[in-house]
């Protein structure tokens, strides 16, 4: 049987662009001794990951025409469903130097709110059977309940499940909408729990949802559902950290996709993190190496759910 469509909405897109410079002085003229211009956004990287799993992956994004080519150029394993956003992409710098790996984000100018509108008839129009992901943040000018609205519109098309990652006031707002959230440690101190496996069960019950995940850094991961808490912890890896946490979100919808239970479900969406994190600068890993990280990644049901008095 066919296996459940993900559909990977993102709200603000970038062109990532990535710097090698060999040689870092103050107040000089650097030169680059390689270059990479990517096109990225939370939702897009996760369905990149999820495509490499073997999933049916689509991207639902806003973007103007260079944009949009961009995009399927750099993700030719992914549907690229677009929406005219009417302005071009902010672009993020990536430098890595010998002092160390920097990142400088550009500010986006807004754009018309009216273009949530057409975002939400491509969910309604998409949505019915498949994972829906919200991920990333909210252009300028589409509001902070935009992902509220987008978890809205795919739950009344028939989503199979959606998942939520996002951050700050967005996520707070649409948090209790979702069926998923994954988040990290920042994310959940500001729904006001720490990160804990009682505190992310809470989390679960208080919001209705159907689970949760959070990433921890190099202290691994933590999944909540049904009650019970299992705890990821991957063999140490260093690496370009940029889109791991991404790359968690995809293969956490490829493993709901798939019906996984929760032990497999996190070995599955670590082993993308880790996989993500050994493939380099805006590399795609293959699936030999995403089977190796798997590999690599111990889980532990850590919390059971409570007996009944």
């Amino acid at each position: 049987m066919e296996r459940p469509p993900i559909l990977a909405v993102t709200l603000h897109p970038c062109r990532d662009l990535w710097y090698e410079v060999p040689e870092w002085r103050p107040d000089a003229v650097l030169r680059a001794s390689a270059f990479a211009e990517t096109a990225a956004g939370k939702g897009l990287n996760a369905a990149r990951i999820a495509a490499a799993l073997g999933e049916r992956a689509a991207a639902l994004l806003p973007a103007d025409p260079a944009d949009r080519g961009l995009a399927a150029r750099h993700a030719p394993e992914v549907e690229i469903d677009v929406v005219d956003a009417g302005a071009p992409w902010r672009a993020n710098a990536h430098l890595a130097t010998p002092a160390g790996r920097f990142k400088v984000n550009s500010a986006a100018a807004p754009i018309d709110p009216s273009r949530l509108g057409a975002v939400l008839d491509a969910v309604r129009r998409r949505a019915a059977g498949a994972v829906v992901l919200c991920a990333g943040g909210v252009w300028p000018g589409l509001g902070d309940g935009a992902w509220a609205e987008v978890l809205a519109a795919a739950r009344g098309a028939g989503a199979l499940a959606t998942v939520l990652d996002a951050s700050g006031a967005p996520l707070r707002l649409a948090a209790r909408g979702a069926g998923w959230l994954k988040v990290n440690a920042e994310e959940l101190a500001d729904l006001g729990a720490p990160a804990e496996p009682r505190a992310l069960i809470d989390l679960v019950n208080d919001l209705a949802l159907e689970g949760a995940a959070a990433t921890l850094g190099a202290e691994g991961a933590l999944l909540a559902r049904g009650g019970s808490v299992w705890r990821a912890r991957p063999a140490a890896v260093e690496g370009e950290a940029t889109g791991a946490g991404d790359a968690f979100a995809g293969g956490l919808c490829a493993g709901i996709a798939r019906g996984l239970g929760g032990a497999e479900l996190l070995r599955l969406a670590s082993a993308a993190a880790r996989a993500r994190l050994l493939a380099g600068t805006g590399g795609l890993p293959s699936p030999a190496a995403l089977r190796d990280a798997a590999e690599a990644v111990r889980v532990d049901r850590i919390t059971s759910p409570r007996p009944e008095s």
